[in-house]
């Protein structure tokens, strides 16, 4: 697995419409995951990080696959200031009873009558991460709403339409149960609208 940190250029102008639209974003990025026509499409998840006083905006990419990024930067110069790239294989260090410090940004929705209907209250979305974190492999500690509100993107495929998404950013800590499951939640990702940047489970252990 490759985990891909990309410093955008906020000067570049294709690099300010895809910060301003995740699924413009979203296919940006897919360049670096090309496949053969007719062959299945790559699997990969990312997010873009939270914005802290003085940073450049930053998008996290991971990928079962090494990325092309230099076929990303060829077709867009000037997109990207940085990307860097490193090896990570969650298996070679989970085990059971391991803290780990997570962050999350994710779609926390429930279904009625066939519908989905986002969670708005922070009780609501911290009671679906606990279900979501306990669900696969991890017993949750602690967690905090760092960031809450919608996310809107301009799908085309089919015919432009418009998609908004209640999106959340989560922080916190957990221990692992189930390494085999945490793992699995790792490599797919928690919860729906994967490709408007949600979904992707970043995991560090817990300084001591």
């Amino acid at each position: 697995m490759e985990l891909a940190r990309i410093i955008l250029n906020p000067a570049d102008r294709h690099a300010r419409q895809d910060l301003a639209d995740p699924y413009e974003l979203h296919s940006s990025l897919a360049r670096a995951f090309a496949t053969p026509y007719g062959a299945a499409p790559a699997r990969w998840l990312w997010r873009q990080e939270p914005l802290r006083d003085g940073e450049l905006p930053q998008v996290l990419v991971q990928s079962p696959q090494a990325g092309d990024w230099q076929a990303l930067q060829a077709a867009k110069p000037g997109w990207a200031q940085r990307i860097d790239t490193r090896a990570w294989h969650p298996g070679q260090v989970l085990r059971a009873g391991l803290g780990l410090r997570f962050r999350l940004r994710a779609n926390p929705c429930i279904t009625q009558q066939g519908k989905r209907r986002a969670l708005l209250q922070r009780d609501e979305q911290l009671a679906w991460l606990a279900r979501q974190l306990g669900r696969h492999g991890y017993v949750p500690l602690q967690a905090d709403v760092v960031e809450s509100g919608k996310l809107m993107g301009q799908r085309r495929k089919g015919g432009a339409a418009q998609v908004t998404v209640h999106a959340v950013l989560f922080e916190g800590d957990v221990r692992v149960a189930d390494p085999a499951a945490a793992e699995q939640a790792i490599a797919s990702g928690l919860g729906h609208a994967k490709m408007m940047g949600l979904g992707l489970l970043s995991v560090a252990p817990t300084a001591t």
